[in-house]
């Protein structure tokens, strides 16, 4: 089973519509049932007012379509929205994980480098006690 899913103004709109031509039916109808010879404009008005429905009903079909249309190009303008977001994104991660990567191998080098100059100084320092001790003994 389908179900139409109308948006709520044109569903309003429908609704008006119906009982502005009940109504307008009513009042033309109502002065004329009185009379005998009231068969041929009454007909005449129904067969004015089926026109104007069928137009109503033509011009409703066309706005459907549209509403249709404009819906399905929305959604695609948003899927390519959510796909160019996704491509930027995915560079953007990819950036910071090399820009990380490679950060963190200039930090293991310095922390590398600063180990060989400590233990380097250690040593100078080890040489230094031990001059010191010879000076002293002598």
């Amino acid at each position: 089973m389908m179900y139409l899913n109308l948006s709520p103004i044109l569903f309003v709109l429908i609704v008006s519509m119906a009982v502005l031509l009940i109504l307008v039916l009513y009042l033309m109808l109502r002065p004329k049932l009185n009379s005998e010879n009231s068969h041929k404009p009454v007909i005449d008005h129904l067969n004015i007012v089926g026109d104007e429905i069928q137009k109503l009903s033509e011009g409703q079909e066309r706005l459907t379509g549209g509403l249709q249309t404009v819906s399905e190009a929305q959604a695609k303008a948003q899927l390519s929205l959510i796909n160019m977001m996704e491509e930027r994104l995915a560079k953007v991660q990819l950036q910071m994980n090399e820009n990380l990567s490679h950060s963190s191998r200039r930090t293991a080098q310095s922390l590398g480098d600063l180990q060989q100059r400590l233990s380097t100084i250690d040593k100078a320092q080890e040489k230094m006690k031990n001059v010191n001790w010879v000076f002293v003994v002598k």
